[in-house]
């Protein structure tokens, strides 16, 4: 997106880009997180909810490292 700005000269539209992207990637955990009700019996949606927890919490300490 920063590069396609820069290409035309459109260094304005860079915080709607970003804007939009938050935006949507906000929308996609807010569809997951009401998929798992769905998806999976009462008595196992603590659980399911707790291990996609641990496992996004590790991939957040994680990904510093991966990008380096």
């Amino acid at each position: 997106m920063v590069m396609l700005a820069e290409l035309f000269e459109l260094s304005a539209a860079i915080p709607y880009g970003v804007l939009g992207a938050k935006a949507g990637i906000s929308a996609a955990f807010t569809f997951l997180y009401f998929a798992v009700v769905n998806y999976f019996p009462q008595e196992f949606i603590g659980l399911v909810m707790g291990t996609y927890n641990i496992f996004g919490r590790f991939s957040t300490i994680l990904s510093p490292m991966v990008a380096e």
